[in-house]
């Protein structure tokens, strides 16, 4: 299991980051049942439980960070379903883990961005937006939340600012 490796070359896991995901193209009328359920495994189920097992860690000793990359995509269907409820369990683990010292967030990306490998961008073509994601990553692993933010989910908006999601 990739979390024993961790432990067993580190000893502790102070940095989660999840940013893969899958993103079939079908519309919902052509989306198979297989399909829709890979999606979901893959973009909820999977952070779901890279957060409880690391959750749990980090409350045993003392604390840590994950971080959860989500796409702001109305379409493909699965796909956006999928990433409206990374962001609710960025925003539910963000509430529950701060009692112990876990900070939890989600950087929602702009609909033409991806760091998974499907990417529309091709290789050297980061934007940006796409660089600005992980410095706000980075930011957010090394400082915690910042002033006058929800906490949870942030955004890298339109402008060359970072800024927390309204």
């Amino acid at each position: 299991m990739l979390v024993d490796e961790v432990l067993g070359d580190f000893e502790r896991i102070d940095l989660l980051f999840h940013c893969g995901w899958a993103r079939p193209a079908a519309a919902l009328l052509q989306l198979d049942e297989w399909d829709w359920q890979r999606t979901f495994e893959t973009n909820v189920t999977s952070p779901y439980l890279l957060l409880k097992l690391a959750g749990r860690m980090m409350r045993e000793q003392g604390g840590g960070t994950a971080g959860i990359f989500a796409v702001d995509a109305a379409t493909p269907p699965a796909f956006a379903a999928t990433q409206q409820a990374r962001l609710a369990l960025a925003r539910a683990a963000h509430a529950e883990f701060l009692t112990y010292n876990i900070f939890i967030f989600a950087i929602r990306l702009g609909e033409d961005l991806s760091i998974s490998g499907e990417a529309p961008l091709p290789p050297g073509g980061e934007t940006p937006e796409l660089a600005q994601a992980v410095q706000l990553a980075v930011q957010l692993a090394a400082h915690g939340p910042l002033p006058g933010a929800d906490g949870a989910v942030y955004s890298t908006g339109t402008s060359p600012k970072l800024s927390p999601a309204e």
